[in-house]
């Protein structure tokens, strides 16, 4: 009597007279087969039963192995994509939402809004707070100190502004090729729009090039005809300072001239008393 087992499409028992016992069929494309020796041992002695011959079919159990697998792969395919669904969730919930918060914040800041703090909607359980939480604080504070520091700037902007366009001096400011580009209004009072004229004639352009080079300040002495049209000429001492900027490179350089008509007069005048005196004169101090 044969017994039914899984996976099991063939017996075979061959016994020692030849007799040929058969129980299923072998009809598997693979399989695995297996041979044993059927002995009983009797008072002593191996009695030989037969030669039994077991085939078990392997297309079904690979077919199921395919399937699991296949069923597997799904599941963890499955589980990747709720982990990363739930990781993206709990990363936007926590933290992509405030990033895009600061991102904003950092986008709209301007030099008026600079004192506006950045505020996130959380709650931490640290009393110091968190990354992100260290991330605003910083960014506050950085914001105020440009804030200070841009008012300091402005106060300072002012006050020089102020110093400019009140000062009875000639306040020049010439690029490296000797074109004016700002001039105070005490320039337009004594040569008015005549300067860059007066200068394109008067200053020769390698004094330019020789202040960019050594980056040191020169004074020169100019002459120019009255703008009234009158032969009295007047004289400015000129002073030139080349504005360094931070890469080394004189960009710019800052001109203060000085009306020294009137000194210049006195000059002359004191040189032709002297040369026409009848009388040695001696001068101790002329105001």
């Amino acid at each position: 009597m044969f017994i039914n087992l899984p996976g099991v499409e063939e017996v075979v028992l061959v016994r020692e007279d030849g007799t040929v016992l058969k129980k299923g069929k072998a009809v598997s494309d693979e399989f695995f087969k297996h041979e044993h020796a059927l002995t009983y041992h009797y008072q002593d002695q191996d009695i030989t039963l037969g030669q039994l011959s077991v085939r078990i079919e392997l297309d079904s159990i690979n077919s199921q192995i395919i399937n699991e697998t296949i069923r597997l792969s799904l599941v963890v395919v499955l589980l990747a994509l709720l982990g990363g669904a739930g990781t993206i969730f709990l990363f936007s919930t926590l933290v992509g939402r405030h990033l895009q918060n600061i991102a904003q914040h950092c986008g709209a800041l301007q030099w008026t809004n600079l004192q506006s703090p950045l505020i996130l909607n959380r709650k931490t359980k640290k009393k110091s707070g968190d990354e992100l939480d260290q991330i605003a604080y910083s960014l506050n504070e950085t914001c105020i100190s440009l804030s200070r520091s841009m008012s300091e700037v402005q106060e300072k902007e002012s006050l020089f502004k102020t110093i400019v366009t009140s000062s009875s001096d000639t306040i020049l400011r010439f690029d490296v090729d000797g074109l004016i580009t700002y001039a105070n209004p005490a320039a337009e009072e004594q040569l008015g729009s005549k300067w860059q004229e007066f200068i394109d004639k008067k200053l020769n352009r390698s004094t330019l090039q020789d202040i960019c080079k050594t980056k040191q300040s020169i004074e020169v002495k100019l002459h120019a005809a009255d703008q009234t049209g009158k032969k009295n000429s007047r004289s400015f001492n000129l002073k030139l300072t080349p504005e360094v900027a931070r890469d080394g490179m004189v960009n710019s350089i800052i001109g203060i001239a000085r009306d020294i008509s009137m000194q210049d007069q006195k000059d002359v005048l004191l040189r032709t008393i002297f040369n026409h005196a009848p009388m040695f004169m001696a001068i101790e101090e002329i105001d």
